[in-house]
């Protein structure tokens, strides 16, 4: 039997038609696993509505000292319990439609989003007296210090965060000097400050007489190009740099990441508006990447090293649109992943049990290369053996088969073949080897796999008879 390697690494930097079986074309919602099978990926289950109308999830964060998430909507900042019960903080301080970054102590958490700072207990908000820079768009906690930048500078502000963070000095402040750009994002890590700007990026420390200082043998020309597309995971950093490229650093030393998708990204109008968040889910580790004027999202799985594109299926327009998420957060005390809509005020759980984004079909589809199994000479497939995971049925539904749908196109023809249905399986049928027959003759085949059915999908492998005709 010949393998067929529907899971391969999706790489998108030639034209399809240069795809040998070893690359994927492409991989819509789903994702490699840990043993390099091509899986669906987690759904959306509607939680709770934080506010009404269309104004999207700018931001949330885990405050870990008071066991409850923090929101940002329109400007305002509110508590979420483990119940479902949510506190509107007085005032609207912050702007609407920005992404959120926050910094925290145990009694406050500081928020910007590109105008003045506001500050929260998890009753009020207060915004930072007028000595403090009047638009920032990102925060941060090192040691003592609550620090910020000051849009359209290369400065950032430090300024003691012991208790309540309402006192600062104008004249506290550093400048990014190793180029002349300005500071256009900031994070900690292993406590460092990273400081990007338009063209570098520089570490600082801490420092007795400073209180920071430039770590001179950490400059490096990896600038950064949209500024929320900064997501630090804890262990390592990720952004969109100012080549387009994904960078990742660990321990300090950057890495581009993006080489299966360079290609992709560079053909984006629009990436000033990108951003990113780390999520978790069964084991594995991704950073997701929305660019919200082009439509698209796409999803780099840490743990496997690969990529994929993840979207919205705009079933009146038969199309991918991005992803429904706004922003993520992992709730620990509760052991619930939540998401953001990017369309409204409502938060979603999130889950690899739920099939569907909030009732919407998840449009599963994987694009392999072409594969002509090392000759060029036509060949005879006489069958297909796929083995899947089956059985788990749609949820109340003990008649319903779900299925999965395969097509090919051969010999690099644009045009696909009638699709063949593909038993998934009803409740409880969990024979996972399915084999079929009468594949036709090709030189070389590229093969896609497609469903919207309503349950998890798992493609364990799919191998081939083929007879190479004479």
């Amino acid at each position: 039997m010949a393998k067929i390697n529907i899971n391969a690494k999706p790489f998108q930097n030639v034209d399809p038609s240069n795809l040998t079986g070893d690359q994927a074309e492409d991989a819509y919602n789903c994702y490699l696993n840990e043993l390099g099978r091509t899986v669906s990926r987690f759904g959306l289950l509607a939680y709770i509505t934080i506010t009404s109308g269309v104004n999207p999830i700018d931001g949330m964060y885990w405050w870990d000292a008071k066991s409850y998430a923090l929101t940002v909507d329109s400007g305002k900042s509110k508590t979420l319990d483990i119940n479902g019960n949510v506190t509107n903080h007085t005032n609207a301080l912050l702007e609407t439609g920005e992404r959120v970054t926050f910094a925290e102590n145990a009694s406050y958490v500081l928020m910007a989003n590109g105008a003045k700072m506001s500050y929260t207990d998890g009753t009020t908000m207060t915004q930072v007296a007028s000595a403090a820079p009047v638009t920032v768009s990102h925060v941060a906690f090192i040691d003592q210090y609550a620090i910020c930048n000051k849009v359209g500078t290369g400065r950032f502000y430090f300024a003691d965060f012991t208790g309540e963070p309402s006192t600062w000095v104008s004249t506290d402040f550093y400048t990014a000097e190793s180029s002349p750009d300005n500071l256009i994002a900031l994070t900690v890590l292993n406590n460092e400050i990273m400081l990007f700007g338009d063209e570098n990026l520089e570490h600082w420390q801490s420092d007795s007489r400073g209180p920071f200082s430039r770590i001179n043998s950490k400059i490096f020309q990896y600038g950064i190009i949209a500024k929320h597309s900064l997501v630090n995971t804890g262990q390592e950093v990720y952004w969109l740099s100012n080549k387009r490229r994904i960078i990742k650093s660990s321990g300090g030393v950057p890495t581009e990441i993006s080489t299966p998708f360079d290609k992709t990204f560079g053909k984006i109008t629009t990436v000033s508006d990108c951003t990113a968040d780390y999520v978790i889910q069964e084991g594995q580790n991704f950073i997701i990447f929305n660019f919200k004027t082009e439509n698209r999202t796409f999803m780099y799985n840490i743990t496997t090293d690969s990529w994929s594109e993840i979207s919205w299926w705009d079933k009146v327009t038969a199309q991918h649109r991005a992803w429904l998420g706004n922003s993520y957060l992992y709730c620990p005390d509760w052991n619930q992943h939540l998401v953001g809509s990017r369309k409204t005020g409502l938060i979603y759980k999130l889950d690899k049990t739920y099939y569907t984004d909030n009732t919407d079909n998840i449009y599963f589809q994987k694009t392999s290369g072409n594969d002509d199994q090392g000759t060029k000479k036509w060949k005879m497939c006489p069958k297909v053996i796929f083995t899947l995971r089956r059985g788990v049925g749609i949820s109340g539904d003990l008649t319903t088969v779900p299925k999965l749908l395969v097509r090919y196109r051969d010999n690099g023809s644009k045009t696909w073949s009638n699709s063949r249905e593909i038993s998934l399986g009803k409740i409880g049928e969990y024979d996972s080897i399915i084999e079929t027959y009468d594949w036709g003759q090709f030189k070389s085949r590229q093969w896609q796999a497609y469903t919207t059915a309503k349950v998890p999908i798992e493609i364990i492998d799919m191998e081939a008879d083929i007879e190479v005709l004479e």
